[in-house]
């Protein structure tokens, strides 16, 4: 356990397999070489999900984790930049990112690498109500259509921008019946 009370994905995938892969046995190397991809992928997932605390407000904001993999004994993480002219500025931040991951997954080495690439946040938007809540399609008769469309069709606008001026109107009028 690290001092803050959790340990990380890829710790725990580890400890799964056995933890280290010397003295287990052969089916015990072999099912940690198997899992390796997971728990890299486990890591990179935890790190994308705190990149806010680890890389800091402003570098986390225009950057975001892409990959993560070992070679030897540091742990080498790609690092999207969303534009090219903030490449040069954030790697001069690369010393302090360097020491803020390795704190945080608790390994000696890490090596960044930083490259154009995009950038995939978490959306904002509000999630859809449930469906006791959501209220009933408008339904639009062709009729009342073609009524509406005569208003707007007076020669000055195009036949396909009457039908969808009087689709729009129809819909405002419904709406404004509901009760809220």
């Amino acid at each position: 356990m690290t001092k803050d009370g959790f340990r990380s994905a890829g710790d725990i995938v580890s400890a799964g397999t056995g933890g280290k892969k010397e003295g287990k046995g052969r089916k015990l190397l072999e099912n940690a070489e198997r899992w390796e991809p997971l728990r890299l992928s486990l890591r990179l997932a935890e790190l994308s999900e705190r990149w806010g605390e680890v890389a800091g407000n402003p570098l986390a904001g225009k950057t975001m984790p892409s990959a993560c993999e070992y070679s030897g004994e540091v742990m080498n993480i790609s690092v999207n930049v969303s534009e090219p002219a903030l490449l040069s500025s954030v790697r001069f931040r690369r010393a302090r990112l360097e020491r803020a991951v390795a704190a945080f997954f608790g390994v000696k080495r890490v090596g960044v690498e930083f490259k154009v690439g995009a950038i995939s946040r978490k959306s904002t938007a509000k999630a859809a109500p449930p469906a006791c809540e959501r209220r009933a399609p408008l339904l639009l008769s062709d009729a009342e259509i073609e009524t509406e469309k005569k208003f707007f069709n007076d020669g000055s606008i195009s036949e396909e921008l009457a039908l969808k001026f009087a689709r729009l109107k129809l819909s405002i009028d419904r709406l404004s019946q509901r009760s809220r």
